[in-house]
């Protein structure tokens, strides 16, 4: 399974440290948490058994030697907030890909470091934008557009009430009863779109 975590600076286990944005000193939810969003310290998940990590949304630094002698790490997915990655922090990693939005800093990394490297979608949109209207037992075709049109990915559809409208795997929205049902389609990384779709009693 996907091993999620979070790039932490050097200093005191994530459970010792306190949140000074709550009064009470505990966490406050703050958007981007300044407690993960540092560096790893040196040798932070050295000789580990990491196979597949994916870094928390808002790390800027990756340190030297964070994952070094990780032998079994064979993907790690880099968000395009790191802007700062030491070019020993995967020293040793014989069996690694690099995964991040194409056009990021981890992509020019992973080019200089001679690490195979897998774009993902900066983003999604459907073509039909952001609104439609269709008529009860009708059906209407959404297609989706990757940015940049040169990166794959799947894709998942969904709808947020589905007593008025549901849709298929391929976009494809079918007009139940009327009301208003916002389709949402997401990419394999978590980008969104979302088209509110109004159904509206045959003509």
């Amino acid at each position: 399974p996907e091993l999620k975590i979070a790039i932490t600076e050097r200093g005191n286990t994530l459970e010792k440290r306190v949140c000074f944005a709550g009064k009470d000193k505990t966490c406050a939810h703050c958007k981007i948490c300044n407690i993960t969003s540092g560096f790893a310290g040196a040798g932070a998940f050295s000789d580990g058994k990491l196979t597949t990590v994916t870094i928390a949304e808002g790390t800027t630094e990756i340190y030297e030697y964070a994952f070094e002698n990780c032998r079994r790490l064979s993907s790690i997915t880099i968000p395009a907030s790191t802007t700062d990655i030491s070019n020993m922090s995967f020293y040793r990693c014989d069996s690694l890909t690099i995964y991040g939005e194409a056009g990021s800093y981890a992509e020019g990394y992973a080019e200089d470091c001679s690490i195979p490297f897998v774009a993902l979608p900066r983003g999604v949109s459907i073509q039909q934008g952001k609104s439609a209207t269709v008529y009860v037992g009708e059906t209407l075709k959404l297609t989706a557009k990757i940015d940049p049109e040169t990166v794959s990915s799947t894709l998942t559809w969904s709808s947020s009430n589905e007593k008025v409208a549901t849709v298929t795997a391929a976009g494809v929205v079918k007009a139940i009863a009327k009301g208003t049902a916002n389709i949402t389609v997401m990419t394999a990384n978590g980008k969104k779109a979302t088209c509110k779709v109004t159904v509206s009693s045959a003509a």
